[in-house]
């Protein structure tokens, strides 16, 4: 029983987290595309999620943003800014914009102003405090 319980309190706290990570991630890409109805996404990786506004394709050229969900080192022969899952990532790929990495337990997001500006995304008001230079 009491095996059974520990096991239920953990499948309800990771599901609790994926929901809050998937929230995250929406508002991010809202943020970087204010403007936009409909944010196409190109996924890299298995986590997928369920967005109101932001749809996934499988056409890499149709997208707006790449999304590196799980650690990959590929190469990616297109100039489409990149949203990165990890710190490695947002300085291997040069495309990338920001990143929402886990620090220590604590989410954290950064958002790069030179890429973004090669880009040429302005993003919302609320995303501006994780900007940096």
């Amino acid at each position: 029983m009491r095996k059974l319980f520990i096991t239920l309190f953990i499948l309800i706290t990771f599901a609790k987290a994926e929901v809050v990570y998937s929230k995250l991630h929406e508002k991010i890409f809202e943020g970087i595309f204010p403007d936009k109805n409909k944010i196409l996404i190109y996924n890299i990786g298995n986590p997928i999620y369920k967005f109101k506004n932001i749809q996934y394709t499988k056409e890499i050229y149709k997208s707006d943003i790449i999304f590196i969900s799980q650690y990959y080192k590929i190469h990616i022969m297109n100039n489409k800014p990149i949203f990165a899952s990890s710190l490695f990532q947002l300085k291997y790929y040069k495309n990338a914009i920001g990143a929402l990495y886990w620090n220590k337990g604590k989410a954290e997001i950064i958002l790069l102003k030179d890429r973004l500006k090669e880009h040429n995304l302005k993003v919302a008001d609320y995303l501006e405090k994780y900007i940096i230079e």
